[in-house]
């Protein structure tokens, strides 16, 4: 996972020419490689109505490709202030975009992103490791319900896995005035639980817009009994995660946002 938008923990982005950007992948980074990012996001742009960027060039042996600048603004940016309606509609549109990468030929879909369902002893690990470094700016009430959770989270069983962003965090999702300008980052895209995604929705806009998301979704025909629990337990889990990113590195937005998203996802007196 890579919590860090432009010049995150696995590229370099840099001006390209005019309307573009370079983007270089890191040394060590995960994720896919230039040229199955690059394929996927030709497929993605014929299964989803939400935009992604066009890739002009790559060069796998570097691991650089150049992208379309997409314009917008990353709707991590806008949250303190976004309307409630707003966040709803972007709930809607987001759901309906996850549950588009749902119905993605699978055949087409496995050649080009690997299977990804972590194991709960993993998620937990992650956790504990976040919460033990960002626990303190939590109120004490909260911090209760939090270390509950962590005691007691269920184990995951998705159904099927399908075409998923995997990073569907708003530092990846640029807007204007009228709706979704574009969805970026799809190096950790993966055959994997929607819930992933809705429970991002969830972490980012609330409560309403999460449900909408979720209604988009199942709407479709898609989804499972299971899917609505799992994606409380993955927005919590991903709050923790970027709170504990944004202290470490510094990053005041992740962190704030984070702050917000506990305070939601957790009951709790403070």
């Amino acid at each position: 996972m890579s919590p860090g938008g432009l010049g995150g923990l696995d590229h370099e982005v840099t001006p390209g020419r005019a309307d573009t950007v370079v983007r270089r992948r890191r040394p060590g980074a995960d994720g896919l490689d230039v040229a199955s990012e690059a394929a996927l996001l030709a497929l993605v742009r014929t299964t989803t109505p939400v935009p992604v960027p066009w890739v002009l060039g790559t060069w796998p042996a570097q691991g650089v490709m150049e992208l379309e600048r997409v314009g917008g603004t990353p709707l991590l940016d806008l949250l303190p202030a976004l309307p409630p309606a707003a966040a709803v509609r972007l709930g809607s549109e987001l759901g309906g975009h996850i549950a588009a990468l749902a119905l993605a030929p699978r055949a087409r879909v496995e050649r080009l992103v690997p299977v990804d369902l972590p194991l709960l002893g993993d998620l937990l690990a992650e956790a504990a490791d976040a919460w033990a470094q960002a626990r303190h700016l939590v109120p004490l009430g909260r911090r209760r319900s939090v270390e509950a959770f962590l005691r007691s989270i269920p184990d995951l069983h998705p159904a099927d896995p399908v075409l998923t962003h995997q990073d569907l965090g708003a530092e990846h999702v640029l807007v204007d005035d009228v709706g979704i300008t574009g969805i970026i980052d799809w190096s950790d895209a993966a055959l994997g639980d929607p819930a992933v995604d809705l429970g991002l929705v969830l972490r980012d806009l609330g409560p309403a817009a999460g449900e909408r998301a979720m209604v988009r979704f199942t709407g479709s025909g898609l989804g499972d009994p299971g899917l609505r629990e799992r994606a409380l337990v993955h927005a919590r889990l991903r709050a923790l995660e970027d709170l504990a990113y944004g202290l470490g590195a510094g990053r005041s937005t992740y962190r704030d946002n984070a702050l917000r998203a506990l305070a939601r996802l957790f009951p709790g007196d403070g």
